[in-house]
């Protein structure tokens, strides 16, 4: 039994578009170290159990830590990663604004929809 480490992206190693996106993130710099687990390894639920596996199933769940607070869900996990990589940076004043917080919602939205239905 594998030690589940955090900060950690819950993802769904099914779906070919999460897949690609985990593998992205996985390619570019970060700030901080993320591990990576899919959401069908039963270790996570056990080891992390303030997780519902429903709600991992359903939108992406990034663990900051090994607590329910430090949990970032949907859109609120991608602004986080999207600010941990240095090159965002500059257009981070997008993404902290009231109107980039809305984009980056319906963003999600409209990919977590394409995902459910691959």
């Amino acid at each position: 039994m594998d030690e589940i480490k955090t900060p950690c992206l819950l993802y769904d190693e099914q779906c070919p578009l999460c897949k690609r996106f985990a593998q992205s993130l996985q390619r570019i710099h970060l700030k901080t170290k993320i591990h990576y687990y899919s959401i069908y390894n039963e270790e996570v639920y056990k080891q992390l159990p303030f997780l519902n596996k429903d709600e991992v199933f359903d939108e992406v769940h990034l663990v900051l830590a090994a607590n329910k607070s430090a949990v970032l869900r949907g859109s609120h996990a991608v602004q986080f990663l999207a600010s941990e990589n240095p090159a965002v940076k500059k257009f981070a004043w997008l993404i902290e604004s009231e109107m980039g917080q809305k984009a980056m919602d319906v963003f999600y939205t409209g990919l977590n929809k394409c995902r459910k239905t691959l």
